[in-house]
């Protein structure tokens, strides 16, 4: 048998096809790979795997009823369940079928990090999804704000929703909107242990129109609580969406 072994590759969504239109997306965490080796359709799905405190990629794949274990990497995946079948020793390289793309949007710009056989390859950042995906190399004829699925349906409502979310601080003290906004903007990032209304109510009630950020989250947060950037980012979302604005006058 030849070692090099041929086979195709194609890019499944989690989702079913939109009004008959099949949508294509980078390969990233909890989608589908459908390789096709000696004429017999092969499924890799990418699963979450805790590692420590950690979550990483890990790899299953399937023919027909018939799957094997998550692996740590997807060389195993296929090649596992290709012996299994075919009572052979060939081995596929994974990483040649497929490679995992995650992809992460933040306040400084756009990240998308390439994993390799369930190790980090590349991380690439740039100021926006266009930008960003012209840098891998890959799927040049597509629009980085469609690899990125701003322009997914799901997407946009999202974004029209986010558009909605906004009060302004006459509306502070009104618990019902304002959890709206921090389910969108905080609940993820932060503790459930930080009483996050409180530095609003806090806010709302005294008499100075401006607060230093860092010296008012101190008072609800524990003592030496060092806060991560993407809690703060998360922070200054929830913010810019209450009415609030930086007037700092110089770069910190």
């Amino acid at each position: 048998m030849n070692k090099r072994a041929k086979y195709s590759v194609e890019l499944l969504s989690t989702e079913e096809p939109v009004d008959g239109v099949q949508n294509y997306y980078p390969f990233r965490l909890g989608m589908k790979t459908r390789a096709i080796i000696n004429k017999k359709y092969f499924t890799i799905k990418v699963h979450t795997v805790k590692d420590n405190e950690s979550l990483i990629p890990g790899f299953s794949c399937e023919f027909e009823e018939k799957s094997v274990k998550i692996y740590r990497n997807s060389t195993n995946a296929i090649s596992s369940l290709y012996q299994q079948l075919f009572g052979t020793a060939t081995k596929f390289s994974g990483p040649l079928i497929m490679a995992v793309f995650t992809q992460e949007i933040e306040k400084t710009g756009c990240f998308i990090n390439i994993y390799i056989d369930n190790q980090l390859f590349k991380r690439i950042e740039d100021v926006d999804p266009n930008t960003t995906w012209k840098q891998t190399g890959f799927l040049k004829q597509y629009e980085g704000n469609a690899l990125f699925g701003l322009e997914h349906y799901k997407s946009q409502e999202r974004l029209a929703k986010a558009r909605k979310l906004y009060c302004s601080p006459e509306e502070w003290l009104d618990k019902t909107k304002m959890d709206k906004l921090f389910n969108y903007h905080l609940r993820k990032r932060i503790s459930g242990n930080i009483d996050w209304f409180e530095f609003f109510t806090e806010w709302a009630t005294n008499n100075n129109e401006v607060v230093e950020l860092h010296q008012n989250l101190s008072y609800i947060y524990p003592k030496n609580y060092i806060i991560a950037d993407r809690e703060l980012s998360a922070w200054h979302s929830m913010l810019k969406a209450t009415g609030c604005t930086n007037i700092t006058p110089f770069n910190t």
